[in-house]
């Protein structure tokens, strides 16, 4: 029987085309599409690995510049500007139909790292992206979910960090956030992504040191938290990668979720950095007029997520703990674009900042 199944078997061999050779599409395209968000799309460049630009990246990164109100604006890891420059496409043309009627047309960002239009997305919205590029064209198509709900019941400060100094990453302070969070009708949405992290910033546009412009703004660590319960365990990720322990993710579905259902989660506190000759001035910017100062505080959100990218972010997951390892099976990195690469899905979110000091 064994001979006889070997006899039959078929291999199939699928030839890597070089993305210089224009026959097939080497476009990428990527975007998440945010309730309330101007929608952003970005076109690369797919190359095979051994010939794809280095990526520098940060997972865990400081951002500083002008406060924009939103304190939150990155849903991915920060990538730096070269990698674009290297691999992005700009000659394309781009376009968003919205349930079937509503066009837009989108036009390259003003940052040069992505096309931009005034599209907001909205709960419900049918969205099918188009890109073109010569006789090339890739789509990709998603339906933006319901907004989610997560409430906060309780809240304790906690004075002795047990993640203090954990895979690598240490934080400032033992100071912990401990809280108590309820997903409500957790049921009625398939797929989440919580987010939690702690937050300070100071911002002010007053004349410090000659310098007009001094912005103070600190974006901490993304979603470093940690919890127990048995809502963020993936027994698939047996690896701890960048501050987050094995086993652990903050992408999952709804098994659990029969109705409401309330967990507990931890956020180490961090420190406002007060370095780069700035520390002098700390207490003074805190209450200058035109200086806005924000402080320590955790976001909670929770996000709804769509089918495809809850599959492209778990794919992710177990992409980066295996990555260089030479003897686990290789990752398949989901995407939903037709003739292309990459992903586009949606997300609607309910946030909430919880602030240590009342």
């Amino acid at each position: 029987m064994a001979v006889a199944l070997v006899g039959t078997a078929c291999e199939r061999t699928l030839d890597f085309v070089d993305a210089k050779d224009k026959s097939v599409s080497d476009m990428a395209l990527n975007a998440v599409a945010v309730v309330g968000s101007p929608l952003r799309v970005y076109l690369n460049h797919a190359y095979p690995v051994n010939k794809a630009p280095m990526v520098s990246h940060i997972d865990n990164y400081t951002k500083w510049g002008p406060y924009d109100g939103g304190r939150d604006t990155d849903y991915f890891d920060y990538v730096f500007w070269d990698y674009y420059k290297d691999t992005g496409i700009y000659d394309a043309e781009l376009k968003a139909v919205v349930n079937g009627s509503d066009t837009y047309m989108f036009t390259l960002a003003s940052d040069s790292l992505g096309f931009d239009c005034d599209y907001m997305p909205r709960e419900g919205d049918h969205i099918v992206l188009t890109a073109t590029r010569g006789n090339v064209q890739v789509q990709a198509e998603t339906t933006v979910p319901a907004k989610p709900r997560i409430e906060i019941l309780e809240k304790e400060i906690l004075a002795e960090n047990p993640y203090r100094e954990h895979d690598n990453v240490t934080f400032d302070t033992d100071t912990l956030m401990q809280l108590s969070c309820r997903i409500v009708n957790g049921d009625g949405q398939p797929y989440y992504r919580l987010r939690v992290r702690d937050e300070s910033s100071i911002t002010n546009g007053v004349r410090v040191n000659d310098n007009p412009y001094t912005y103070y703004t600190r974006y901490l660590m993304q979603d470093i938290f940690y919890s127990n319960d048995e809502l963020f365990v993936d027994n698939r990720l047996n690896a701890n990668f960048g501050g987050w322990p094995a086993y652990f993710s903050n992408v999952f579905d709804n098994t659990l979720l029969t109705n409401d259902y309330t967990f507990t989660v931890y956020s180490p506190k961090y420190e406002l950095w007060k370095t780069g000759g700035m520390s002098e001035h700390y207490e003074e910017l805190k209450v200058k007029p035109g200086t806005f100062y924000y402080p320590p505080a955790v976001m909670v959100e929770l996000q709804a997520i769509t089918p495809d990218l809850y599959r492209y972010l778990k794919s992710m997951e177990l992409y980066r703990i295996t990555a260089n390892d030479d003897f686990s099976e290789p990752v398949h990195i989901y995407g939903n674009v037709k003739n292309g690469w990459g992903i586009f899905g949606s997300l609607s979110y309910d946030r909430h900042m919880v602030a240590y000091e009342e």
